[in-house]
């Protein structure tokens, strides 16, 4: 939520997705709807978007344009923050039937202790969100001077400053911010004024799909994340159904990490890449022989 897909591919080496074509996997990088490159709504169409259109819509569609291009049998969707919960409670039906794994990375399920500027900041997002969306955008370019120098505590929300490189916080709000939705801010309200992980109309429980999950899981947490604090973390982990899951959330070297510096602090390709790759392989599909023969 409120980023693009250089979230995973800010530049080397603080690219995951990268580290994962480095290793042969094919790899998709995502804009969910009215992020980064993805195309305008059509003329005439709903020009407002909820996070169950990214779990009914964009999360299936994603998906068939991915094992079409790869002709692969099945995926792994590896998501943070918002992009693994709509993995999770996307892997439904015949979605979980294309899933060979999920890999969620900071991603809340339950909100009960989420920090009260986490609050305020979710009703500051509706009233600037109206009556489409909120130009994050564009905020981030206007305080980009500043990035790098302001004092931490305007960024622990997000990530832990001291994990995070002065340029590469500058270059984060430069290049990997986008629009939020209206429509997303009002459910993710309900979710957290509520502590509920339902659809907008109230007649899908969420944490329902994720206890019954039973694709191999792996769950990713910080232990100063404020977004998705660790209590939370481990919560969904034990929520989820799949026999096979994995929790990760401790790290070599005393370091405490926050949210978006699981991705793009200074030792992540090294502690939290590793780690994500070697589960990915032990869960990856083998590309067929006839694949990678010579025309």
């Amino acid at each position: 939520m409120g980023n693009n897909h250089r979230v995973f591919d800010l530049h080397a080496p603080l690219s995951l997705s990268v580290a994962l074509c480095a290793a042969g996997f094919d790899v998709y990088a995502v804009d969910l709807r009215g992020a980064g490159q993805s195309q305008r709504a059509p003329k005439g169409a709903r020009f407002q978007v909820s996070i169950d259109d990214h779990v009914q819509f964009d999360v299936p569609a994603v998906l068939e344009l991915a094992l079409r291009h790869s002709q692969a049998d099945r995926a792994l969707w590896v998501g943070h923050s918002l992009g693994g919960l709509v993995g999770l409670v996307s892997a439904h039906g015949a979605v979980q039937q294309q899933l060979a794994g999920i890999v969620t990375i900071g991603s809340p399920v339950f909100f009960s202790s989420l920090p009260a500027r986490t609050r305020y900041a979710l009703g500051l997002g509706r009233w600037l969100a109206f009556p489409r969306r909120v130009r994050l955008d564009f905020l981030a370019r206007m305080v980009l001077p500043l990035a790098g120098f302001a004092p931490s505590y305007f960024t622990e929300g997000m990530l832990n400053a001291r994990n995070v490189d002065a340029a590469v916080r500058r270059r984060s709000l430069a290049r990997m911010i986008a629009p939020i939705w209206r429509g997303v801010l009002l459910q993710m309200s309900d979710w957290v004024t509520h502590d509920q992980l339902r659809s907008v109309d109230r007649s899908l429980d969420y944490r329902q799909r994720i206890a019954a999950l039973k694709v191999p899981l792996l769950t990713v947490g910080g232990a100063v994340d404020r977004l998705a604090p660790l209590d939370v973390v481990r919560r969904a982990h034990e929520l989820a159904g799949s026999p096979d899951k994995t929790l990760l959330v401790e790290w070599p070297e005393g370091v405490s990490y926050g949210h978006g510096d699981l991705l793009l602090g200074r030792q992540a390709p090294e502690h939290v890449y590793g780690k994500v790759l070697d589960w990915l392989r032990r869960h990856a599909t083998p590309a067929s022989p006839q694949l990678n023969a010579a025309p």
